[in-house]
């Protein structure tokens, strides 16, 4: 009877963990997912930045802004490689989610 009771509550805390894990990894991939495309809205608000401004230098009759230096081939390297990780960790997240399921 013991044995009982005491399998009880291990399966209730059991169960209780599985579900605040699953309610952790929602919270992580929401706010992943956030900042993700927080950091595509910066990226679009400072592109179109910087077109209205050589808009306005071509208008005003301005010289152009010079064309940016290119970027190093590590550099290039640098980021695909950052691209990829998160590529994976969502992959992961994907997998977890679809396993608690």
């Amino acid at each position: 009877m013991l044995d009982r009771s005491r399998d009880e509550v291990e399966a209730k805390h059991s169960e209780s963990s599985l579900n605040l894990r699953k309610q952790i990894m929602k919270v992580e991939e929401t706010i992943r997912l956030s900042e993700r495309r927080s950091d595509r809205g910066i990226a679009r608000g400072v592109a179109a930045l910087e077109s209205a401004t050589e808009r306005v230098r071509l208008l005003e009759g301005l010289p152009t802004a010079p064309e940016p230096p290119r970027r190093s081939s590590a550099e290039i390297e640098r980021k695909l490689d950052e691209l990829l990780r998160e590529v994976a960790d969502i992959k992961k997240e994907l997998k977890r989610l679809r396993e608690g399921k």
